[in-house]
């Protein structure tokens, strides 16, 4: 249950970071959205009982090269816009930025 809770706050703060706000409404439908996807993920978050130990370091090993694929991606795209917009790089498509 506590699990469940924790799953359901943190998927409603994600929620609450992507629109930049803390409205009341808001943050109700990001708890009902993530109580949502709780409930239709819940085989895979909130597994029954304990998980065997290979499926534990199965999930760590893939959330490694998960996260750095991420952290390099932000890095990369951090370091292309900072090109752009101090005029280093001209902008090749005028009003399309790739994302």
């Amino acid at each position: 249950m506590i699990l469940s809770l924790l799953i359901v706050a943190l998927l409603t703060a994600v929620y609450a970071l992507a629109l930049a706000s803390l409205a009341p409404l808001d943050l109700l439908t990001g708890a009902l959205l993530g109580g949502g996807l709780l409930v239709a993920s819940r085989a895979v978050t909130v597994p029954r009982g304990r998980l065997p130990v290979g499926t534990v370091l199965r999930r760590i090993g893939a959330f490694v090269p998960f996260t750095f694929a991420v952290v390099r991606d932000v890095v990369v795209s951090t370091w292309r816009v900072t090109l752009i917009v101090l005029g280093v790089q001209p902008l090749r498509a005028p009003g399309i930025v790739k994302v």
